[in-house]
């Protein structure tokens, strides 16, 4: 068996060859860091959260607040496992959530 450095390079080097990278992942894949799921009947954000009520157009056009209340603590609990690389930051990036930010000179 290969060891796991060795895998990572293999898979850096076909990242950096490949004109686009798509990558499918399943349900439940960040739930070891802390990430909650939707269906886990425990704990799932559907037990508590009806998707008709906070993550549909209907539900947008009822209650535009809820909604955004909604995705804004999915992205807060998401900000650090997110990167965003950039050389200049517009307003959709702020628009998005708090920035890390770090520059060289």
């Amino acid at each position: 068996m290969r060891d796991d450095d060795s895998a990572i390079e293999d898979l850096a080097d076909a990242v950096r060859g490949a004109r686009t990278v798509t990558v499918l992942t399943g349900s439940g894949l960040s739930a070891p860091s802390g990430v909650a799921t939707f269906r886990d009947a425990d704990d799932g954000l559907w037990s508590r959260y009806r998707p008709e009520d906070v993550a549909t157009p209907e539900a947008f056009a009822r209650d535009p607040a809820r909604v955004w209340q909604w995705y804004r603590a999915r992205r807060r609990q998401l900000a650090w496992y997110v990167h965003l690389c950039t050389s200049v930051v517009v307003s959709v990036h702020k628009s998005s959530g708090p920035l890390r930010t770090e520059s060289e000179p």
